[in-house]
């Protein structure tokens, strides 16, 4: 049987679209980031939990 260990916890609302990108917010047990692109999204997850993008370099 393999261990399973959660990595994050985060919620993630589109509110609107605009020129084809994502806008909203994502949520955390402790924070709260707007954004108003998947890149900007994308970055802040890369910034907040790294362990989810597993193939980084260093």
């Amino acid at each position: 049987m393999t261990d399973k260990k959660e990595l994050a916890r985060f919620e993630v609302r589109i509110t609107s679209v605009e020129n084809e990108s994502w806008q909203g917010e994502v949520t955390t047990e402790t924070d709260r980031f707007c954004f108003k692109s998947e890149m900007q999204l994308f970055a802040w997850l890369n910034r907040t939990f790294p362990e989810i993008f597993p193939c980084q370099e260093e």
